[in-house]
């Protein structure tokens, strides 16, 4: 790691005591190109996808992402194979479509409950060998250069819609609701089976765990989701939602929650109630005030206030940075993500904040 990171002990220790609820000051990602670069590598967050037949040719494009980029205070050289959000669905149906004018991909796949009924995980499935292959290929290289990390597994119930159609997942939470708790339920077995798969190809040699938020834990970590929940009512995300939720944190050691727009703010109750929740991640959603605004500080002192970690990675003004981290009652119990311009911009803006 100390090839592109200019400390990594220091850096490790700081995450340490930031997970432990130790740390005396926020953690802070910088990124920016590496002083002296003639020209600045930026990571394609798709690239597996985009350049399938040349995913070989991974690891030089990493490393040379990581060769000509500055990573600031608490900032890691990370990749994490992609291929959508929750992958899972293709795992079970094996459609998975890549838009690469729009640089998205697309894996809702709605069928009817007696196919659906029918689908099991499949070990022997293309995107899942592709996964796999993939990921080993990472670690391979990587030797301790730079961390891979989990692929996008997907949130429970955002599965089961690309599977069943969102639409029809809402009329089921009422008309079908034993149905999508028992697919619920095979889902989550089969959720633990590709994590556990594919943490022991990561963790053997590899220090800790990363993901797709770019930090590290030093032990099992996900970003857990339910991007679905912000269409249903609370009593329904308390019925279809918290009890698997709550089962993915006690099997995690590190947990976290990709909390993700407005629509899913009236759950923050219950998502504080799960205590081995041990980390929040705030994404305001598109058309919406960024992390800097100060509409969101209500909502970051009620998670504050039950000692849990926050994570705030899109950022308006960077001047905002600074000014949100002030107005916390805990602000180190905060992680901030930026990009910057120059790797002199970047060192000045981490020892502004971290002095």
């Amino acid at each position: 790691m100390s090839q592109y990171v200019e400390d990594w002990e220091r850096t490790k220790q700081a995450y340490h005591a930031w997970w432990a609820g130790e740390s005396k000051h926020p953690l802070v990602q910088a990124y920016a190109p590496r002083a002296g670069v003639a020209e600045h590598y930026g990571w394609d967050f798709f690239w597996f996808l985009r350049y399938k037949e040349k995913w070989r040719e991974g690891p030089e494009h990493v490393r040379r992402f990581a060769a000509t980029t500055y990573f600031g205070g608490e900032a890691l050289p990370t990749v994490c194979p992609n291929f959508g959000a929750g992958s899972l669905s293709a795992y079970y149906c094996g459609y998975l479509s890549y838009d690469a004018f729009n640089n998205t991909a697309w894996l809702e796949y709605p069928q009817p409950w007696d196919k659906v009924e029918a689908l099991e995980f499949n070990e022997n499935e293309p995107w899942w060998r592709y996964t796999v292959d993939v990921t080993r290929l990472m670690v391979e290289d990587s030797r301790g250069d730079y961390f891979v990390g989990m692929t996008d597994i997907g949130g429970i119930l955002d599965v089961a819609a690309s599977l069943r159609g969102t639409n029809e997942l809402l009329m089921d939470l009422i008309h079908e609701p034993e149905r999508v708790k028992r697919l619920s339920d095979r889902l989550e077995v089969s959720w633990m089976k590709v994590y556990n798969a594919l943490d022991a190809i990561i963790h053997g040699p590899q220090e800790g765990m990363t993901n797709w938020m770019g930090m590290w834990a030093p032990g099992t970590c996900y970003p857990l989701q339910c991007d679905f929940c912000a269409m249903v009512s609370p009593a329904h995300f308390e019925e279809f939602v918290a009890p698997s939720l709550q089962r993915q944190c006690q099997t995690l050691e590190f947990p976290i929650y990709h909390w993700d727009g407005p629509g899913q703010i009236p759950h923050l109750d219950y998502l504080l109630e799960i205590p081995e929740l041990l980390a929040i991640q705030w994404v305001p959603g598109a058309g919406t005030p960024a992390c800097d605004s100060p509409d969101w500080l209500p909502l970051y002192e009620r998670i504050l206030a039950k000692g849990k970690r926050i994570i705030l990675q899109q950022f308006d003004d960077i001047r905002g940075v600074s000014r949100t981290l002030k107005s916390l009652s805990r602000p180190e119990l905060a992680l901030v993500t930026v990009g910057l311009g120059s790797e002199a911009e970047a060192r000045d803006f981490v020892k502004g904040l971290q002095q």
